[in-house]
């Protein structure tokens, strides 16, 4: 490993880091993580400040998961440095340095990296969660469904894609592991029923001043 491969999963990790739901609430005078279930996703975004909210930290969650993927390949090139460069960015935003490391889920920013890594089985899977959520209403089941069929839809694309797609597997295995650990109390909330839905609004002290 040398100085160009640690400067791009530096680079990856710092952009990861930026907490769009953050800075967008912080925009409308409204701290996220005080409402809600306190996540910096999109979703808590959407309960707290609105959806056009929503939609610009789906974009910059997004953006900030494919960015570092596109470029290390251009600077690295192969899908071992475009994986690791994508894993530093989930990681980057699950445990941010601008918020002392307490960060989101990860799931956009995932899904985000995997498009870069892997479009044709990211699309799917990103479909089955748009599908899922549409359908429950919680994003998190969408997340927890659409996460574990990342790894199964990477191996199938090996078969239609030849190539060292090793590291793609290992992508979508890492963080499908890491989106149910972060979960971990989306679960408990599901299993007490007591899981906020996506079009749940939440009222802040913002709005009843």
């Amino acid at each position: 490993m040398n100085i160009l491969n640690i400067f791009v999963l530096v680079v990856s990790y710092l952009l990861g880091s930026i907490p769009f739901g953050y800075l967008i609430g912080k925009m409308k005078g409204i701290d996220v993580r005080q409402y809600g279930s306190g996540n910096i996703g999109t979703s808590n975004v959407a309960r707290t400040v609105g959806k056009k909210a929503a939609m610009l930290t789906l974009l910059g969650d997004g953006l900030k998961g494919l960015i570092p993927v596109l470029l290390a390949r251009a600077l690295l090139g192969g899908n071992v440095w475009a994986a690791a460069a994508g894993l530093a960015a989930v990681i980057g935003h699950n445990w941010p340095v601008f918020l002392k490391f307490k960060g989101g889920k990860g799931v956009t920013t995932t899904y985000g990296a995997f498009l870069g890594i892997a479009w044709l089985p990211a699309l799917v899977t990103i479909l089955i969660w748009i599908l899922v959520s549409r359908t429950t209403r919680k994003a998190s089941i969408a997340a927890l469904i659409s996460a574990p069929c990342a790894p199964i839809l990477a191996y199938l694309a090996t078969l239609l894609i030849p190539g060292a797609q090793l590291p793609v597997i290992l992508f979508a295995v890492i963080t499908f592991i890491l989106i149910y650990i972060r979960h971990v109390d989306n679960i408990k909330r599901l299993i007490a029923g007591t899981e906020l839905r996506l079009d749940q609004k939440i009222p802040t002290d913002k709005e009843e001043e």
